[in-house]
């Protein structure tokens, strides 16, 4: 089969994977302002501490950043698996590895449109190969970026197979179906658990939700609780109680697969 011919095309801009927009820096800080806030108002009757976000920004931003990375991951390995189908095909009928990943790049576009991140990848691995870098190496570095531990492996087998000549489109029928029955796993997994995760949130929010209300509904009963130093030992106490119950529910209802 005739393979079609590769037109040079200009850098592509990739955006970063794994860094927090803006945006989602700015909510995120606002969010953190606001829980301190109202664990302020709660233990302390003091609003102010609302204004010690930027000393617990750094643990809150790496937490943050943690579960956006995971997120991050899991999307791109379901991406990349459209992209094995796409190259797989391409592979069984007859082009070169080189443009199967330009045949798959062209699938993704249509799938995700020009802004997604796997879409710009995948050009600049196309813009990559046409400069002469070797398609191995292509992957790898791919690979390294997603940091996904499916396509890692993936990447070392598909150098190896090239150079010694492995069926490319078995390996990459196998990689494929291993993504997508992880990812599987993952789905029926989150199902089963939203709605404890659902129930450990509310759990969370009661205790806040009863010291509101009886501060509101009976004025002065908890003033003995609030600006002196017994009040405020015992404050800590229990406030150091209540996050510790915060985290163990959140080890309970985190399993990852």
């Amino acid at each position: 089969m005739r393979k079609p011919k590769m037109r040079k095309q200009k850098k592509p801009e990739e955006q970063p994977l794994y860094l927090l927009s803006k945006r989602e820096r700015l909510v995120w800080f606002l969010s953190g302002a606001g829980v301190l806030g109202i664990l302020g108002y709660t233990f302390y009757d003091c609003w102010y501490t609302a204004a010690l976000i930027p000393i617990f920004w750094h643990f809150e931003k790496k937490a943050v950043t943690k579960w956006n990375d995971r997120k991050k991951q899991d999307r791109i390995a379901g991406q990349f698996r459209e992209a094995l189908l796409g190259m797989q095909a391409a592979v069984m009928a007859g082009y070169s590895v080189e443009n199967s990943i330009r045949e798959a790049w062209r699938e993704l576009r249509t799938l995700y449109g020009e802004e997604v991140w796997i879409v710009q990848a995948f050009q600049s691995m196309v813009y990559k190969l046409q400069t002469g870098q070797a398609v191995g190496n292509v992957m790898k570095e791919f690979a390294e970026k997603t940091n996904v531990e499916e396509i890692l492996q993936f990447a070392q087998i598909f150098e190896t197979a090239r150079k010694t000549g492995g069926n490319l489109a078995e390996l990459m029928r196998i990689t494929g179906e291993n993504i997508g029955e992880r990812l599987a796993a993952m789905q029926e997994m989150d199902v089963i658990m939203n709605s404890r995760r659902y129930e450990q949130r509310i759990m969370d929010c009661i205790p806040i939700a009863i010291v509101i209300y009886v501060r509101t509904a009976s004025d002065g009963l908890m003033d003995m609780l609030y600006h002196n130093l017994a009040g405020y030992l015992i404050m800590t106490v229990i406030l150091g109680i209540y996050l510790t119950a915060v985290w163990l529910g959140e080890r309970v209802t985190k399993i990852e697969v």
